[in-house]
């Protein structure tokens, strides 16, 4: 689930959207991230060459005679695009600090299993940056520093602000296919743990350009190269959705973690969802808002609205444990 800027390891993954007034969505994603650039392939003995982390350390590059020393780095970032309303400013994109309720999507997660078997504020360090075509920012989040751009290109103008062990080196041509995917702006939150380590949930809210939709960002490419929108891909995620305005559908979610009145009332109180375990078409999640609020769960894989347009496939519908999957290239 997600797209990363060089190679990285994604587990225990959980990405959920809910609304929380009319016309505002909040879109929430958890893992166990691990960079693995600077870690040898699975057999080749090579390791990817970038800067080690904050301070340099030489490692070997086994392919080299007499075993010349190599600088290494972990930087990394994930990228997920945001469907924020086409009059919003990037700056009406908020971050709810969930340092505090580090479980939160933990508890929705759980929800969904039980059917299958504090406030929204920026980070501290808050940073702006001019850009040649629209607005970009920086801040500081748990393991993270996010980077969020209006048009995915010029997060270029802003990762010098990033601090050197999280500062990523990405592709321009997986830049470039997100403007002509997507067209919306995208986070990329920069990352350098070279050892696993889960990371409090990344909950962004935004007025929404799809009233009537729930977005997930589900493509997947954890290599840096622009992920092959025809291929199949192997799925282990929880998908979720939910709704402030309607408390009483769906599973009742039980919060662990104390939780103040104010950031209450931006999380559900129910959700819907799955669990994904199987093989499937890349596409992004997209879910029917009527039917969630509701309590109704039907999991579409759609393509980026702006993606080439790829063949119809034979099957266009596969029915699965958890409610009827769909696959479709049209918003």
């Amino acid at each position: 689930m997600c797209v990363t800027s060089g190679p990285a390891k994604l587990g225990d993954t959980i990405v959920a959207a809910w609304e929380i007034k009319e016309g505002e969505h909040a879109m929430g994603y958890q893992n166990v991230v691990q960079s693995l650039i600077g870690v040898p392939s699975n057999d080749e003995g090579r390791f990817y060459s970038r800067q080690f982390g904050s301070e340099e350390e030489p490692r070997f590059d086994w392919d080299s005679e007499g075993y010349e020393l190599q600088t290494l780095s972990t930087a990394n970032c994930m990228i997920l695009p945001i469907p924020l309303h086409a009059d919003a400013k990037v700056m009406d994109i908020g971050i709810i600090d969930s340092r505090s309720f580090k479980n939160c999507l933990k508890d929705m997660a759980e929800a969904v299993a039980a059917e299958a078997n504090n406030t929204r504020s920026m980070s501290k360090g808050i940073e702006t940056y001019g850009a040649p075509r629209g607005e970009v920012y920086v801040m500081e989040f748990d393991v993270y520093s996010i980077v969020l751009a209006e048009f995915a290109g010029d997060a270029f103008n802003a990762l010098e602000a990033v601090p050197t062990n999280r500062r990523p080196d990405i592709k321009e041509a997986l830049l470039r296919s997100y403007e002509e995917w997507y067209g919306w702006p995208v986070a990329f939150c920069c990352f350098d743990n070279l050892e696993a380590k889960e990371a409090a949930p990344l909950i962004f809210t935004f007025p929404t350009r799809f009233p009537n939709k729930l977005f997930l960002p589900a493509i997947h490419g954890h290599d840096g190269n622009v992920p092959d929108l025809n291929t199949q891909v192997e799925d282990d995620h929880t998908y979720i959705g939910g709704s402030c305005l309607s408390p009483t559908k769906g599973n009742p979610v039980y919060y662990a973690d104390a939780i103040t009145p104010e950031s209450a009332q931006m999380l559900p109180r129910s959700v819907v969802g799955t669990t994904a375990d199987y093989f499937h078409k890349q596409g992004d999640v997209v879910l029917d808002l009527a039917k969630v609020r509701q309590g109704v769960f039907e999991l579409n894989r759609l393509l980026p609205p702006k993606a080439p347009r790829l063949p119809k496939q034979s099957k266009s519908a596969e029915q699965r444990p958890h409610g009827r999957v769909t696959r479709s290239s049209a918003w």
